[in-house]
């Protein structure tokens, strides 16, 4: 919080005036707090290029609204872009995954909450307030800056992420046992399903039995994900490390 606090201003301006080109409505949020937003954007730039670190595990609530006064999820979702896997709620496994797709996709990852299983469509929703990285955007929809669901306070990214093959992941650890888990899905086009990034999946087994093995393995419910189908490195790279699959579709 000190390092965002003492972010030079022209900086935050040159970060605010990238943002716009970008994002819409940035205009419409609180202006103090989309100020902080953006100093935390800074701050964490600066960790990373310090630490060297491949990716960032934030802390992203209770203290960054209590404390501070602002979202985090903008900030983050501007880190993925650059390549810099951030995983909120302070998700070290989440952050480690991501970093693993975005090594094999080529391109940014994003971790997420699986929200929704509906059996009756064999649909699913992924879902996270706002920390996508643009490069998801259904390029039908315009990113949007909006504010957190709960605290009411920006900055989050706004929009429903494109269609086409995904393959979620995630180095789990059910019952203090580190396995990979895996699945492929399609995202399809179709409303959002909530604020903040989402979007509407059928995965390669019906949605149903998806719903029981995540309930019986005791899984996590937070999944990275990346475009592409990575099945065969990664199980790869779990033979390598001598971690167990477990493969959800």
């Amino acid at each position: 919080f000190a390092r965002a606090r003492a972010t030079d201003a022209d900086r935050v301006a040159q970060v605010r005036q990238a943002a716009e080109a970008q994002v819409a409505g940035l205009p419409e949020v609180d202006a103090a707090q989309l100020d902080r937003s953006l100093r935390v954007f800074c701050a964490l730039e600066d960790l990373q290029r310090d630490t060297g670190a491949q990716g960032l595990a934030v802390r992203c609530w209770p203290e960054m609204f209590t404390e501070y006064g602002c979202a985090a999820c903008g900030p983050m979702a501007m880190m993925n872009q650059k390549r810099v896997p951030s995983a909120c709620e302070a998700d070290v496994n989440g952050s480690v995954t991501q970093l693993i797709l975005q090594e094999l996709a080529g391109e940014p990852a994003w971790m997420a909450d699986l929200v929704d299983i509906t059996a009756a469509d064999d649909t699913a929703v992924i879902w996270h307030c706002g920390l996508a990285p643009l490069s998801m955007c259904d390029p039908n929809f315009r990113p949007e800056a909006t504010i957190h669901t709960n605290r009411r306070m920006p900055l989050l990214h706004q929009f429903p992420i494109k269609p086409g093959r995904i393959t979620l992941a995630r180095l789990s650890r059910p019952r203090n046992a580190l396995k990979l888990v895996l699945a492929g899905a399609v995202v399809i086009r179709a409303p959002m399903a909530f604020t903040g990034c989402s979007g509407t999946i059928r995965f390669d087994r019906p949605a149903a039995e998806v719903s029981t093995r995540i309930l019986d393995e005791a899984l996590e419910h937070h999944f990275a994900l990346a475009y592409g189908d990575h099945h065969a490195a990664l199980r790869a790279l779990a033979a390598r490390w001598q971690v167990p699959v477990l493969e959800l579709a």
